[in-house]
C-alpha cells in the first residue's frame, strides 16, 4: 500500500499542474493531488503528495514541467518587455532633447 506522505510540487497555475498530472500517469506515478484555496479570494494552487519511494522520479519530472513552463512563459512576455523597454527609452530621448532645446 502506498502512503502518499511526500509532497512533491505545488503549483499556482493550472496548466502546469495539468501537465505535470499528465507526465506522471505516462510514468505510472500513482499521487493524490488537493487543491489548497488561499481562503481571502485569491489564487489556488495544487498540491502534488507522491508516495516516498517515487519521491525521486516525480520530483525530477516536476523539474521538467518547471523549466518548460518558465520557457514558455519568458518566450510569450519577451514580445511585451520589448515595447515596455522601448517606450521608455523613447520618452527618456524625448526628455533629454527637451531639456537641451529649452536650456
Amino acid at each position: 500500500m502506498k502512503d502518499f506522505t511526500s509532497q512533491v510540487a505545488e503549483f499556482a497555475s493550472p496548466f502546469p499542474s495539468k501537465i505535470f498530472e499528465q507526465e506522471l500517469d505516462k510514468v505510472g506515478i500513482e499521487y493524490h493531488s488537493f487543491n489548497k484555496s488561499s481562503g481571502d479570494g485569491g489564487l489556488d494552487s495544487v498540491i502534488f503528495f507522491v508516495d516516498s519511494r517515487d519521491f525521486n522520479e516525480a520530483f525530477q519530472l516536476k523539474e521538467k514541467v518547471d523549466k518548460e513552463n518558465a520557457a514558455s512563459e519568458l518566450k510569450h512576455m519577451h514580445p511585451f518587455r520589448k515595447i515596455v523597454s522601448y517606450f521608455f527609452l523613447l520618452l527618456i530621448v524625448i526628455y533629454v532633447a527637451y531639456k537641451f532645446i529649452f536650456n
